[in-house]
């Protein structure tokens, strides 16, 4: 590789490097020091993230470094985080809003802000340390690039980057040709290229420092920004491939992790290694990733589901089949030899199954026809496109003016995903509608003909059941439960709470209003419930409900004296008090069931009671929870701190437990 030369006596800019990822590819980080500031320019991807902390470790140890600027993602780029920061980094994080957002979701303890949130520079009092420089779809959208501009040294991203053919430095003919080849494969359109070159032919740039291949000195500036604005080009892939006239820029490798991830979703981690045991491909029993295998291109592509089905059979296939078709129209690979006869068998067992599902549909009950007759998209949830609440509401006072038989009563089960607040936290809010979406699949497959599903106006679903008996109900009440827990439709697993009531506990003497008010709010009590009893649960008359409590505090400390003293006081006014000695077991309770309050010691093993705060705070649904601290050293910093995060109240023990008491029931009534 050539070298670079981009110091000052103020700002020092060393490469790491070159990486070699495969063949063609070898990746490029590059260490700054600047006023103080020790940053990292981009990383590495997991297959060679050792050699990539050794040469870190040559010039600064990882704990010192400031930032890490991440202008490139990678599957493998979660990994790669975690792997630095048990390595001490405690740095910032600085990236664009699509990478921010994966780092969040993967909920690590780092701090990240991104170049939107700097207004592209980062500074240091009056001095830009970095400025950034946005750029779409050079290859991917909201790439960016950094410019140092006291050397005047740009750090590229993609753009200029080329292929790699050795440590032996290729002349400018040749790197052109690299430069161009890489350009023509990895980007979509010259049309996104010129316009970048052109603004930053404004910064006058003397050093050019890409990602990938070749470093470009001030010699060779000039030529290869000419060669980019005069380039023309536009989907040329496929032309490329074809005559063989470039490197085939797929690695197989990333590929089949994609796929491996996928199949993380469904099944647990020692199955999946146990998997390929004796297989090829060699799996980070931590990382689930391939870091090694004997085998090499499509015959790595094809031989993977050949194992796959040798070993799992075709569920394992149908579960990756999505993710496929995808990595087949991005990288234009051929389908796996096994779906060619595997897929034609599915294909005719999903047409025989469509013809007799519709088939059913032609026989519904006549109620349900009624009801769909008398359709209109203002009484359907756009979610699930179920009837709403509303809608079942009418219905039952219909069925108020008529008897059933003897023998005979009517249901009503409210039915609630257990995982839906976890789903939404982990993963988004649309894949959280796709689970709902997914659940009413479920249980529209299972129920039978004289049950209807309506949405309700929270994030459950009813299940009005007609003319039956008391014991056939709660038949299908574990029916349902069954069902959702055995489905592989979810992102995980799942299970469901069922609260159920019958029309034979409601006294027939109230007007139909109150009828209807007993049935819901019975149903309601009795899912409460349901949650705090755990998963899966299913509720009905047989079932003693507890007196309602004044509210749930989540009380987490590692002192057994004052968690006992605690809950015994808050029990002895009603409360329902949850135990947790550690963050992370406080932060679990919160996302299984409702919290009114929380009362955490400062001082807490691992991590502290801020650290709890400053995550309650990144989620919408719990940072307007009112937070109490107590500990025994109530300094000046504890407070800044607390104000900061904006926790509610930080108590000095011991305690006095009339105060707390009166400032929890001011904080409750304040939130109601």
């Amino acid at each position: 590789m050539n070298k670079i030369n981009a110091n000052r006596s103020s700002v020092k800019v060393l490469p790491l490097g070159p990486f070699i990822v495969d063949d063609t590819h070898a990746i490029n980080l590059y260490y700054i020091e600047k006023s103080q500031n020790k940053i990292l320019i981009d990383f590495a991807p997991i297959q060679v993230s050792d050699l990539m902390k050794l040469a870190i470790q040559k010039h600064i140890e990882i704990h010192q470094l400031t930032h890490i600027v991440i202008m490139n993602v990678m599957m493998s780029s979660i990994n790669v985080i975690i792997d630095l920061v048990d390595e001490g980094f405690k740095g910032t994080i600085i990236t664009n809003e699509y990478i921010a957002r994966q780092i969040k979701n993967a909920l690590l303890p780092v701090n990240l802000v991104t170049i939107e949130d700097l207004r592209l520079e980062l500074m240091q009092g009056d001095q830009t340390l970095l400025s950034f420089i946005p750029m779409v779809f050079l290859p991917y959208p909201d790439m960016f690039m950094a410019f140092e501009p006291e050397t005047k040294t740009l750090f590229s991203s993609h753009l200029m980057s080329s292929y790699y053919q050795g440590d032996i430095e290729p002349d400018l003919s040749d790197l052109q040709k690299l430069v161009f080849t890489y350009h023509k494969e990895m980007m979509p359109s010259s049309d996104f290229v010129k316009p970048i070159i052109r603004q930053i032919e404004h910064l006058h740039p003397t050093l050019i420092l890409p990602s990938y291949g070749y470093y470009i000195d001030s010699l060779r500036v000039k030529p290869i920004m000419e060669l980019m604005k005069q380039i023309d080009f536009h989907n040329n892939y496929f032309m490329n491939h074809r005559l063989g006239n470039a490197p085939q820029d797929v690695n197989h490798i990333e590929i089949i992790n994609q796929l491996i991830a996928t199949l993380n979703k469904h099944f647990p981690r020692i199955e999946i290694l146990n998997t390929f045991v004796g297989s090829p491909f060699h799996l980070d029993s931590d990382t689930l990733l391939v870091k090694k295998t004997s085998l090499v291109n499509y015959k790595m592509w094809h031989q993977f589901f050949d194992h796959v089905y040798a070993k799992r059979g075709m569920t394992w296939l149908t579960l990756m089949e999505p993710t496929m078709q995808k990595l087949m129209e991005r990288y234009h690979l051929e389908l796996p030899s096994i779906y060619r006869t595997e897929t034609l068998k599915l294909k005719e067992e999903a047409r025989l199954l469509e013809e007799k599902k519709q088939q059913l549909e032609t026989d519904l009950h006549q109620l349900i026809k009624q009801v769909e007759e008398a359709k209109d998209q203002v009484v359907r949830d756009p979610l699930t496109h179920l009837y709403i609440q509303d809608m079942l509401k009418q219905l039952m006072v219909d069925h108020f003016q008529t008897s059933v038989p003897s023998g005979m009563t009517r249901g009503l089960m409210l039915i609630h995903l257990d995982q839906l607040l976890q789903i939404n936290r982990r993963y988004g809010k649309e894949t959280g509608d796709e689970s709902l979406r997914n659940l009413v699949y479920v249980l529209d497959q299972v129920k039978k003909e004289h049950i209807m599903l309506f949405k309700q106006s929270g994030p459950g679903i009813f299940a009005l059941i007609e003319e039956d008996k008391k014991a056939n109900i709660i038949e299908e009440a574990v029916r349902f439960r069954n069902a959702v827990a055995e489905s592989t439709n979810f992102i995980e697993e799942v299970t469901a709470s069922i609260a159920v009531v019958t029309c034979s506990e409601v006294d027939f003497n109230l007007p139909f209003e109150d009828r209807l008010s007993f049935l819901f709010k019975t149903l309601e009590k009795r899912m409460a419930f349901a949650k705090i009893t755990g998963h899966g649960s299913i509720i009905d008359e047989s079932v003693e409900l507890p007196e309602p409590a004044e509210g749930a505090i989540l009380l987490v400390d590692q002192d057994e004296v004052n968690r006992n003293m605690l809950y015994r006081l808050f029990k002895r006014i009603k409360y329902d008090v949850i135990l947790a000695d550690s963050v992370v077991e406080g932060y679990k309770i919160l996302e299984k069931r409702p919290i009114d309050i929380v009362i955490s010691e400062i001082n807490l093993s691992k991590m502290d009671g801020f650290q709890l705060k400053m995550m309650m705070n990144e989620s919408k649904a719990f940072r307007k929870i009112p937070f109490i601290m107590v500990s025994h050293n109530k300094t000046v910093d504890n407070i800044k701190r607390g104000n900061m995060l904006d926790v509610d109240l930080i108590l000095e023990k011991p305690i006095t437990p009339e105060e707390l008491i009166g400032h929890v029931k001011r904080m409750k009534d304040r939130v109601k």
